[in-house]
């Protein structure tokens, strides 16, 4: 199923954000979402946790916002989450 959402809106770049959005719910149902950021010219990615008690924790990486990171972009999110588990850390010191 997660293949099947990634491949039926990977090439088209207006979708991009809900296929992505979509898989990293499907991992980790809770607390994390992506976003494009807009940075001298270029979109690049804004990565956010939310935490139970509503606060937010978020980091601006410097990874452009195309159909062609999102690999990048989920793997990321996977190790951010391990290391903030691991380490007992907030979302910028995990990065």
């Amino acid at each position: 199923m997660l293949l099947e959402v990634f491949f039926c809106c990977r090439n088209e770049i207006s979708k991009m954000g809900c296929c992505q959005r979509q898989l990293i719910k499907s991992k980790h149902s809770f607390g994390w979402s992506i976003s494009n950021w807009e940075r001298n010219n270029k979109l690049i990615t804004k990565v956010v946790y939310r935490y139970q008690d509503g606060s937010r924790n978020s980091i601006l990486v410097d990874l452009i916002w195309t159909s062609e990171n999102s690999g990048k972009m989920i793997n990321l999110i996977e190790e951010l989450a391990d290391l903030m588990q691991e380490r007992s850390v907030d979302l910028a010191k995990a990065y």
